[in-house]
């Protein structure tokens, strides 16, 4: 049974032993090790370095924890897509940053337009005004 409950954390120790040379290069080099083979522990490297950025860029915009993870997966999700689309590639935190912002905002005005559709027509829009056709002044006679 206790062999069982070890086998994960052991798991986690080597993986994090196995990360530690990575914690130690730049972004490009990270950049550029997970472009050349997709290797897991270059993007694990980065996924440590900026998911606090992430994470609080994201909760700064939007309040529903839902779209908060929705956006911060996102984020690394594009990341992962669309990493050889950096320019500069020492800037990988700059770009985390702007993504997430973008893509915080868009899951912000998303969340405002189901709210809306939700809540349904509003009182303006469900009480129709009467119709009324002014009666000619040849009728006032």
């Amino acid at each position: 049974m206790a062999t069982t409950q070890a086998g994960p954390i052991l798991r986690h120790i080597r993986s994090l032993l196995m990360a530690a040379p990575y914690d130690q290069l730049g972004d490009a080099d990270l950049l550029t090790k997970f472009l050349a083979n997709r290797d897991e522990m270059a993007f694990t490297a980065l996924y440590r370095r900026y998911g606090r950025l992430v994470w609080s860029i994201c909760g700064r915009i939007l309040r529903s924890e839902q779209d908060r993870e929705d956006a911060f997966q996102a984020t690394f999700f594009l990341l992962a897509r669309k990493a050889d689309t950096i320019r500069r590639s020492s800037s990988v935190g700059s770009w985390l940053y702007g993504v997430a912002y973008r893509t915080a905002m868009k899951a912000k005005k998303n969340a405002a337009r189901r709210q809306e559709r939700e809540a349904g027509p509003s009182d303006a829009v469900r009480r129709r005004p009467e119709f009324h056709v002014p009666r000619p002044p040849c009728w006032n006679v």
